[in-house]
């Protein structure tokens, strides 16, 4: 989560903000971002190109057996070899980014949407509604995440729905902890007292004036609980609590290949791999782009390597 510093301090300041519209943020383009944001999004990128055309243009289908094949080493027919039932590891690791990251990126927007209202809400309105909606985060911020998880699971079962239930709550109250926190420090500003005194509603001071200015710490507390709920989502389904095989989500590879690691250590270290440069490349990514839109980080970040 960025400082609180970082928090104290809205996208642009109220003097060049005109009263009845919100403040204007500066947007980051590609070659303001750092190498690493850039290394990050490149990989993410590739990721993503894999995943969508290797299933297109190989001969293999993800569920395809062929026993005869089990336990192929890499080869020209079969790249990263085969599991213990002949199927091609290369498709059904492309096929299975679609779940590791649709999920993932399903339960980051779903989370930050339904986070970022609540907080908004409590907020703007004080009273019940604060008390509500921050009391009901501090329980769940009490808890561990992954037990939160773990209890949605238990209650809706295991399958790739409940999995996305699970992420989404998980992410929840963390992202309205955020808005709540800058919604406060930006109603403070003139421009919003402008707004009241000139009789704008509710409604448009939240949509005009609040939320565009909580977007950017959003954005970036979204990039960075990419990796995190993508390590949650591989987790669960390692453990048998997420999406079921024969659906080749990465974890659930994980936990198939394991049975069979000294036969061909493959079916682990492919999904492994797989999954941990899928989260190096979002935490490059997260954390370059926090540098490129918080000046001061940045900053401080050349003094401390100076």
């Amino acid at each position: 989560m960025p400082p609180e510093s970082a928090l104290a301090e809205p996208a642009t300041t109220a003097a060049a903000t005109p009263v009845d519209g919100p403040p204007s943020s500066r947007g980051v383009s590609l070659r303001r971002l750092p190498v690493r944001a850039q290394l990050g999004l490149g990989m993410l990128v590739a990721i993503v190109v894999v995943s969508t055309v290797v299933p297109l243009l190989s001969p293999y289908k993800p569920f395809q057996q062929n026993l005869s094949e089990a336990f192929q080493g890499f080869s020209a027919a079969h790249p990263l070899g085969t599991d213990q039932l002949g199927r091609d590891m290369l498709v059904r690791l492309a096929y299975g980014a679609r779940y590791t990251i649709g999920i993932t990126l399903a339960a980051t927007v779903l989370g930050a949407v339904i986070g970022m209202t609540a907080g908004v809400i409590a907020a703007y309105y004080r009273r019940w509604p604060e008390t509500i909606v921050m009391r009901a985060v501090d329980v769940m911020l009490a808890f561990p995440g992954v037990l939160i998880a773990f209890i949605v699971i238990a209650v809706l079962g295991t399958g790739t729905a409940p999995l996305l239930y699970a992420t989404t709550i998980y992410s929840v109250p963390v992202f309205a902890r955020l808005a709540y926190g800058t919604s406060k420090s930006i109603m403070a500003r003139q421009f919003v007292d402008a707004a009241r005194a000139r009789g704008a509603s509710d409604a448009r001071i939240i949509w005009r004036h609040i939320v565009p200015n909580i977007v950017p710490e959003m954005v970036i507390l979204w990039t960075l609980r990419l990796a995190i709920t993508a390590m949650l989502v591989s987790s669960l389904s390692f453990l048998g609590l997420g999406v079921q095989p024969p659906t080749p989500e990465w974890g659930a590879m994980l936990s198939q290949g394991r049975e069979f690691l000294r036969v061909e250590p493959a079916m682990v270290v492919v999904p492994g791999v797989a999954v941990s440069l899928l989260i190096i490349a979002i935490n490059l990514f997260g954390d370059g782009l926090r540098d490129a839109v918080d000046p001061r980080r940045r900053s401080a970040r050349t003094r401390g390597t100076s």
